[in-house]
């Protein structure tokens, strides 16, 4: 059987929760233009700094390659609100980035990072076992 999401994931089940339209839009609909606050751009683009800088490359290319994407963005993709504009973006996913490498605890030979785990979930009830049609990720 087929079905049109591909995973479950804590995100997805998040936003299921707190906004069922924009789940379906993004989820169901495969909407492109379902648009990201500024917070989550950072965020995004802060791990993907880390998850790169695990990775083996330095951290300044990392902040290029995501400060590229983030140029790349139309501003129509972004739910700006009243008072985000993209000279903030850049100031906090400056911020985030500095913060976390400032902090970071001291790893001393990283021989790879968890790219994704994907786990069939069973269950057994009154005897029978069930098994989720989709994987949690």
């Amino acid at each position: 059987m087929s079905y049109p999401v591909q995973h479950i994931s804590f995100s997805s089940m998040k936003l299921f929760h707190t906004n069922p339209g924009g789940w379906k839009e993004k989820y169901i609909l495969n909407n492109k233009f379902y648009k990201s606050s500024p917070a989550a751009i950072v965020g995004t683009m802060a791990h993907a700094v880390v998850a790169g800088y695990m990775g083996g490359k330095t951290i300044q290319e990392c902040q290029a390659a995501e400060l590229e994407k983030f140029n790349k963005m139309p501003d129509d993709s972004i739910k700006w609100g009243k008072t985000g504009n993209r000279a903030d973006v850049q100031a906090d996913f400056a911020s985030a980035v500095k913060m976390f490498f400032e902090e970071m605890p001291q790893y001393n030979n990283v021989l790879g990072i968890e790219k994704e785990l994907q786990h069939t979930v069973t269950d057994v009830i009154d005897g029978v076992t069930l098994i989720c049609p989709l994987p949690f990720k």
